[in-house]
């Protein structure tokens, strides 16, 4: 995100730490996204489901209680969408593009 705003000459640091932001959470989110499907196993092109091997967000929020069910609600509901909520937030502050929030609000499952 920071090199395609430095791409077409952003040079306010302000700016620039905010796009940084918007990196980090929809990094975070399609990271949580990824292990929450591969839990679900909803997505066709990559089949297979866990691997218990991995570490994943779904595996750490079970760990305490093992309730692998509320882990993925807590991850899906909570996280995922905190973390594009807080992408779309920041977008619509500092470049108010409706495109680019689409975009991000399709990593929403």
């Amino acid at each position: 995100m920071v090199v395609g705003a430095y791409s077409v000459n952003v040079k306010d640091n302000e700016v620039i730490s905010r796009i940084r932001d918007v990196g980090r959470f929809v990094g975070i989110a399609f990271q949580v996204r990824d292990d929450v499907i591969d839990y679900l196993n909803i997505d066709s092109r990559n089949p297979g489901g866990v691997n218990t091997d991995e570490i994943n967000i779904v595996r750490i929020m079970s760990k305490g209680n093992g309730d692998v069910r509320s882990a993925i609600d807590k991850a899906r509901g909570g996280l995922l969408n905190e973390m594009l909520d807080n992408a779309v937030k920041v977008v619509r502050e500092v470049v108010n593009n409706e495109v680019l929030v689409n975009y991000i609000n399709l990593l929403r499952i």
